[in-house]
């Protein structure tokens, strides 16, 4: 094997371990976690396709980055309290990814209805 094809091959294998490693530890598995919720959100509504699907993921990873541990403390505090840490923020980096596709549909829903509703106030034609 030339001497080049080694060094791709080094290159890869460290691209690959550096992404395990990250994707095992406590943010890695819950941004995974959260992009799993919105992909069962996704999987849940209405209308999918692959646009919808990569926005869900996309949207639930942030969401599961931010709110999970706000949501933890939620939990920990309504609920009771979780046995292991690290379960707590897997669990609400999920709930938060499923959670949080439904509140970016919420708040795009409000914005669309007060939109609305000054064009309709305005006396224009309302834009589809």
């Amino acid at each position: 094997m030339p001497d080049r094809w080694v060094h791709v091959w080094e290159t890869a294998v460290t691209w690959a371990a550096v992404m395990l490693a990250w994707a095992a530890g406590d943010l890695g598995s819950r941004i995974i976690a959260g992009g799993a919720g919105g992909g069962l959100r996704w999987a849940a509504s209405e209308g999918r396709n692959l646009k919808t699907f990569a926005g869900a993921i996309i949207a639930g990873m942030i969401c599961a980055k931010y709110m999970a541990p706000a949501l933890v403390t939620i939990w920990e505090t309504y609920v009771g309290p979780f046995a292991d840490l690290r379960d707590a923020y897997q669990t609400c980096g999920f709930l938060s990814g499923m959670i949080g596709m439904t509140g970016v549909r919420l708040v795009a829903a409000i914005i669309e209805g007060r939109a609305r509703r000054l064009v309709e106030d305005s006396g224009g034609d309302i834009p589809k």
